[in-house]
């Protein structure tokens, strides 16, 4: 409430100065004063100003700043934007999510309300849709001296369901700095998380890292040879050597694994199959002939004079 200047008594007459500062005062009281119209026809602002808005709403109470309903008065599905720059679509309450309450809020009975729809009609290779998270570390909007940290968390998604008392987190995914970054250098990691039943807050399952890894419930990369074994429909998978008694069913071949795939042959020594393994015998001595011991191991020995040809063969020369 603007001060109006007032003389008691007489000769107290006021100067030119205070009679015009009153007049602007009382035009100030009336402009600041509440103005509640209801319009029954569109109303359009045009406005030509490159500076300032062309509306401007400042709300100095505890009410919201702008609530759009339709014909039902009061409506229970505004669209609310309230003195703190919150929005609410289809409700007047603002409702307690996990892991945070959101500041933008989409709430409605009819699923075709409940969804939003980001779509490009531009031609070209790179003019997709493109839902996109931000994080600087400065404090200060628009402040780009601080660099994020290697761990930083840059954007998640979560889905949540209601327990029949509030809303509980079922899974999320999450993107996070891999690395230390630096100038044109942001290595980053996404982080797959599932809740388990019984439990109300996700547990990391999968995570892919600024490598190209695969990480099992966090940084458990395996080892340099192993492979991802399946533990079942109960239980998640794990790093492993791959069980040649376990893992491996039908006929392994030698050079892949199979039994003695490493034994050396001694020099002039023949491979054969015992029917479980791989062996080689020993090395014959000149002019020795290998002799079959039916299902044992071959030998090599002397030719005998009993040796017989049972075919007689020709030799020719054309």
């Amino acid at each position: 409430m603007s001060t109006i200047v007032t003389r008691a008594g007489k000769g107290s007459a006021l100067t030119h100065n205070e009679v015009d500062a009153n007049f602007n005062n009382l035009n100030t009281d009336k402009a600041e004063k509440t103005v509640a119209n209801t319009f029954t026809a569109n109303q359009i602002v045009s406005v030509t100003d490159n500076t300032n808005a062309a509306l401007r709403i400042t709300q100095l109470g505890s009410g919201n700043a702008l609530l759009v309903e339709d014909s039902a008065n009061p409506d229970s599905t505004p669209f609310v934007i309230d003195g703190l720059g919150k929005i609410n679509i289809g409700s007047l309450v603002q409702y307690a999510m996990t892991p945070a309450t959101p500041y933008t809020q989409w709430n409605n009975a009819d699923n075709q309300y409940a969804s939003v729809g980001l779509t490009s009609w531009q031609a070209g290779t790179n003019t997709q849709s493109k839902l996109i998270f931000g994080r600087g570390d400065s404090n200060i909007v628009g402040d780009f001296s601080n660099a994020v940290d290697s761990g930083d968390n840059l954007g998640s998604v979560h889905w949540t369901g209601s327990d029949g008392v509030g809303f509980i987190e079922s899974a999320s995914i999450s993107a996070s700095v891999d690395g230390t970054p630096g100038t044109n250098d942001m290595p980053g990691r996404l982080v797959f998380s599932t809740t388990a039943d019984g439990a109300s807050t996700p547990t990391e399952r999968l995570r892919i890292a600024s490598t190209g890894a695969f990480g099992l419930s966090g940084g458990n990369y395996g080892t340099s040879g192993q492979a991802l074994i399946s533990s079942g429909s109960s239980s998640a998978p794990v790093w492993n050597s791959i069980s040649l008694t376990t893992s491996v069913s039908g006929i392994l071949p030698i050079a892949n694994g199979g039994t003695n795939s490493t034994a050396t042959a001694t020099a002039g020594g023949i491979g054969y199959g015992t029917g479980t393994a791989h062996a080689y015998t020993a090395a014959g001595t000149s002019g020795q002939v290998l002799t079959s011991n039916g299902a044992s191991a071959p030998t090599w020995a002397a030719a005998s004079n009993g040796t017989s040809i049972s075919q007689t063969y020709f030799l020719s020369q054309s």
